[in-house]
C-alpha cells in the first residue's frame, strides 16, 4: 500500500474511533466501510467495522466482518473472541465455542476467552464446566469482576 493510502487509512480508522466513542455509529460505520474498501487486507478496518455492526445489532454482518479480520490476521485474538460473542448472541453456541478455543490456542492466558467458554457452557446447561471456565478466567485475572459475578450466579442456580 502506498504511503498516502496508509495515511488515509489511519485517518479513516481514527475518525471511525472518534465517531464510535461519540455514539455516532452510522458515521463510524461509514468510515470503517471506507477503510475496508481502501485496504481490503486491513484486519483493523474489518475488526472495527465488525464492532460497530455489532453495536448496531447487525450480528450476521458483524460475524462476517470479524471473519474477514481473521482472514487478514489468523492470530487476531480479539476478533476470534468478539466473533464468538456475536455467534453466542445468535444461539450458535458450538461455533462460538470454537472461536473461544481458537483464541485460547493463540493466547493461552486470555481470561475473556475462558469467560466466553463459561458462558457457552452455562447456556448449554453444563454448570460444572461453566464453573471451571470461570475459575480459570479468575485464576488468570483475579480482579475480573464479570467472571466473579457470573461464576457466583451459576453456582447459586440449580
Amino acid at each position: 500500500m502506498k504511503e498516502s493510502n496508509q495515511q488515509i487509512l489511519a485517518e479513516l480508522i481514527e475518525d471511525g474511533h472518534r465517531l464510535n466513542k461519540l455514539g455516532e455509529l452510522e458515521g463510524a460505520l461509514d468510515k470503517f466501510e471506507q477503510a475496508t474498501k481502501l485496504e481490503p487486507n486491513s484486519e483493523y478496518a474489518w475488526y472495527n467495522l465488525a464492532v460497530v455492526l455489532r453495536k448496531l445489532e447487525k450480528s450476521a454482518e458483524s460475524i462476517t466482518a470479524y471473519g474477514r479480520a481473521i482472514q487478514c490476521n489468523p492470530h487476531f485474538v480479539l476478533a476470534f473472541c468478539n466473533r464468538g460473542m456475536a455467534l453466542m448472541e445468535q444461539g450458535r453456541l458450538d461455533e462460538a465455542d470454537l472461536d473461544f478455543v481458537a483464541a485460547i490456542a493463540i493466547k493461552p492466558a486470555y481470561d475473556k476467552a475462558y469467560l466466553g467458554r463459561g458462558n457457552v457452557a452455562l447456556l448449554k446447561g453444563q454448570r460444572a464446566s461453566a464453573r471451571e471456565f470461570y475459575q480459570e478466567a479468575l485464576r488468570i485475572n483475579p480482579a475480573y469482576e464479570l467472571a466473579k459475578q457470573i461464576g457466583r450466579a451459576s453456582c447459586r442456580e440449580r
